[in-house]
């Protein structure tokens, strides 16, 4: 009979089996809120970009409410476990059983595209506010290159003020400069093309539920070997579910990935394997990093309501 032994310090458990460690799990990292609040402390100077922001949050709210009502109603994965015995371990693939639908890339890519053009829209305000004509190459630079912003920059913001100009060049709009604001228009781009990778790429992450096997804590916190009286938990499940270390979110392309491959010597320690976290993302790794959707569009609105909020400084 295995000798199991277990311990813990701030940043997650530890489980040793013979004297040999065999197994981490982690504590998660709590999620920071990220509120948004509606574009009404925008300038009405810039009336046509505010509503604009404003329809980019009430998109991003109803993509998160559409978003929960399919996965509430379809069940589109499933976590599923099977025992290799070439490797002696337990594995658990995510099977995606139904696509998100269309309408969902539909709305998101509405976020994208209006929140571009705010951009724009403010540079038009300000051009028709001097008194002068809105050419057709004007709009808010974001370039490939710093070199190619620098030869833009004239004709994107022809007959905008000086202070707002250096303001946008401060700000670094291209590749290896600012980008946010880089990822905001190539999201644009591959929308307009029909290019932009669907939403139905989810993020996913494991979660364990560990336990000492044989040992329980009772409702008045003592601790039982072999049982307990009614009410009675494992000893160890007062954690909650862990992460395994080593282990993290995960780019779902296909329909069956490999989440997480566990050696068959620690299951009698792990209770339980469930989806830590199952988000949706959008568009190229390079560009969004994998991050979840709604913190990309919140940074992004963010964004660009502080612009709109300089630039009236500015002026």
């Amino acid at each position: 009979m295995p000798l199991i032994g277990m311990n813990g310090d701030t940043e997650g458990l530890s489980f040793h089996i013979d004297g040999v460690r065999r197994a981490r799990f982690l504590y998660p990292v709590p999620a920071k809120p990220c509120g948004l609040s509606p574009g009404s402390n925008i300038s009405d100077r810039f009336e046509e970009s505010k509503a604009l922001v404003d329809e980019a949050i009430f998109n991003l709210q109803r993509f998160e409410d559409s978003l929960d009502t399919f996965n509430e109603k379809t069940k589109p994965f499933e976590l599923r476990q099977q025992f290799d015995a070439s490797d002696n371990c337990w594995t658990y693939r995510l099977v995606t059983k139904e696509r998100f639908p269309k309408q969902l890339e539909a709305i998101a890519k509405s976020v994208v595209h209006n929140l571009r053009a705010a951009l724009d829209l403010m540079v038009a305000a300000l051009i028709r506010g001097g008194g002068k004509v809105v050419s057709k190459r004007a709009g808010f630079p974001i370039s490939k290159s710093k070199a190619a912003f620098e030869k833009e920059l004239g004709s994107k913001l022809e007959n905008v003020p000086d202070p707002v100009v250096r303001f946008i060049r401060r700000l670094k709009p291209y590749e290896g400069g600012s980008q946010a604001l880089w990822a905001l228009a190539q999201l644009d781009n591959l929308g307009k093309h029909n290019q932009l990778p669907p939403v139905a790429v989810a993020g996913v992450a494991v979660a364990v539920r560990t336990a000492m096997p044989g040992v329980f804590v009772a409702p008045d916190g003592s601790i039982c070997l072999g049982g307990g009286p009614p009410g009675s938990t494992p000893f160890g499940h007062d954690h909650g579910y862990l992460i395994p270390e080593g282990t993290s979110p995960i780019r779902i392309e296909n329909d069956d990935v490999e989440l997480y491959r566990m050696d068959a010597s620690i299951r009698e320690v792990v209770t339980d394997v469930t989806l830590n976290a199952a988000f949706v993302t959008i568009g190229p790794a390079s560009l969004t990093r994998n991050q979840p959707l709604y913190e990309v569009f919140t940074y992004l609105i963010h964004l660009v309501q502080r612009i709109l909020n300089s630039v009236e400084r500015c002026t």
